[in-house]
């Protein structure tokens, strides 16, 4: 009686499944410890069931009564702990899949996102006549010959682009 008194209003009310359950083991044990004993007196008392039948036969049915709840305990036991481990494996699965499904949303997207630069690195090879994708010297995918001198060049309305054919050779030989 002190237990259960303890258990719901002791001086640190318990409030953990875990803890109690962990509690009615060590009286489980205990009790199982008393109650071996005991049974192993009763067996031995077979001359008490014709002295004393009414003491004989209430031990022997407390007896038979223990073990039956003893085994319904140790089944409620096993069975809450196998469902708990499935539970736990449940989750880590699940947590497994949630990581997976991220790890995978986050490769899509990354391969997504190179899929657009090599689509649009293609449209600028097509826009500016370069067959190849690699970089020239400087980090840059213009051509050299597109690239300029570095300044900006404004122009007024109407006025068309510059030319980016060479000039003629002049005819006149080069001075020695």
């Amino acid at each position: 009686m002190f237990f259960f008194t303890w258990v719901l209003i002791g001086p640190r009310p318990i409030r953990s499944f875990k803890t109690l359950f962990v509690a009615y083991g060590i009286l489980f044990g205990l009790s199982f410890l008393v109650y071996g004993a005991g049974t192993a007196f009763v067996l031995l008392g077979d001359d008490c069931a014709e002295s004393t039948p009414g003491l004989y036969y209430l031990s022997y049915g407390l007896m038979v009564i223990y073990w039956i709840s003893a085994v319904g305990f140790v089944t409620f036991a096993l069975y809450t702990h196998i469902r708990y481990r499935q539970m736990v494996r449940r989750e880590a699965a699940e947590e497994d899949a949630a990581i997976e499904g991220k790890r995978k949303e986050v490769e899509d997207k990354r391969d997504a996102e190179e899929t657009r630069l090599k689509e649009e690195q293609a449209a600028r090879d097509v826009e500016f006549g370069s067959s190849s994708s690699e970089e020239d010297d400087d980090g840059s995918n213009v051509p050299k010959h597109q690239r300029g001198n570095g300044r900006k060049v404004v122009r007024q309305k109407g006025e068309s682009a510059p030319s980016t054919v060479p000039p003629p050779p002049s005819s006149a030989p080069p001075p020695e």
